[in-house]
């Protein structure tokens, strides 16, 4: 049964992570870098802010090469399986590479992804959001280095009240999730579940959520992102 007191209590950060999301046009909108600007053209340097820090997506070319020399420890805290081939991954300032997957389920499963940042110090730390449930409304939750962090219940018919319009870019978003039959319990349980993340980790996973959405680009999510953030 879903919960206004619980949702209440981080409506907040809630707020603040989607428009944090919104933000991210950059990541969706490929920039020249240096590099092309002396003529190689090859692929674009993409760039975003999350949380205060900068993030700079590889290249096919500089995520293959990671990814032979470094095996992520994927391993689903939620049961489905993750697809090798979705792998986005990221540089983050001061703390790493983060690289993100698309999770495989059936039409339950609304929206999921997982992640893991190798930090520094070689170690790595595994984010996992999942939202599950149908047109009326499911469940969210969000694992941080495989500790269950939030597990909220949503119905659709709470949506509404839930999604509070902080900017125009937000209602263009919203607008264009319904849309795209997007129930609007799904984009609460996304952006509570990040705020999760950001209140556990004290930013580092908060950095390593945005960054696991913007690699969703191909989905409706990362669509609307764009949208809206172009003014569509």
């Amino acid at each position: 049964m879903y919960k206004p007191k619980m949702v209440s209590a981080v409506l907040y950060k809630h707020a603040l992570v989607i428009l944090a999301i919104l933000g991210i046009v950059t990541a969706l909108i490929p920039a020249a870098t240096a590099d092309q600007a002396k003529g190689d053209n090859s692929e674009s340097r993409v760039q975003l802010e999350a949380n205060g820090t900068t993030i700079t997506k590889m290249t096919d070319l500089e995520l293959s090469g990671f990814l032979r020399d470094h095996e992520p420890d994927i391993q689903p805290d939620s049961g489905y399986e993750y697809d090798p081939d979705s792998a986005v991954g990221w540089y983050t300032e001061n703390s790493g590479v983060y690289i993100s997957y698309n999770l495989i389920g059936d039409e339950a499963l609304r929206f999921g992804t997982v992640g893991t940042l190798f930090e520094q110090d070689g170690s790595q730390v595994q984010n996992e959001i999942i939202a599950v449930g149908n047109e009326e409304g499911g469940t969210g939750k969000t694992w941080t280095d495989h500790q269950l962090v939030a597990e909220e219940n949503f119905s659709e018919s709470d949506a509404d009240e839930t999604l509070v319009p902080q900017a125009n870019a937000f209602t263009r978003f919203s607008d264009c999730m319904d849309s795209k039959g997007v129930p609007g319990w799904v984009i609460n349980a996304i952006s509570i579940g990040c705020a999760a993340v950001c209140a556990v980790t004290l930013g580092t996973g908060c950095v390593a959520c945005i960054a696991g959405l913007a690699g969703t680009y191909s989905t409706n999510i990362g669509y609307c992102v764009a949208k809206a953030s172009k003014g569509e």
